[in-house]
């Protein structure tokens, strides 16, 4: 077995683990929320599709919760994704949208980094 078919046999191995925990009723909705965004960003490089899921899965649940600031950092995410392939116009109307006042103060401080990532294709 080469090097590179063991490492994606890891890869999905731990996806699937967090999957499993992501499905589980012994997290909160918050710790939740957080397994569905880094399933997003390990699934990021290998499937599109996934990406998108699991950030879909991340705004419904926060919107769930009624959280403004787990919305918006989901959006952040799907942002950056957009971004990342290509569909910048997307990610810059989805930017223009957040509630700014809701992001915590590192979040805030880090628009800038945000914008310059979510606009890279």
């Amino acid at each position: 077995m080469s090097k590179h078919s063991e490492y994606e046999n890891v890869k999905y191995l731990t996806i699937n683990a967090k999957i499993d925990i992501a499905k589980s009723n012994t997290i909160s909705d918050e710790e939740r929320f957080q397994y569905y965004i880094n399933l997003s960003e390990e699934f990021d490089k290998v499937s599109f599709d996934s990406t998108l899921y699991y950030l879909d899965k991340s705004i419904r649940l926060a919107n769930k919760l009624n959280n403004k600031v787990l919305i918006d950092q989901a959006r952040l995410y799907l942002c950056r994704t957009l971004g990342n392939v290509g569909r910048s116009k997307e990610a810059e109307d989805i930017l223009k949208k957040l509630i700014r006042i809701t992001l915590p103060r590192r979040s805030s401080s880090n628009i800038a980094w945000w914008l310059k990532n979510c606009m890279k294709t």
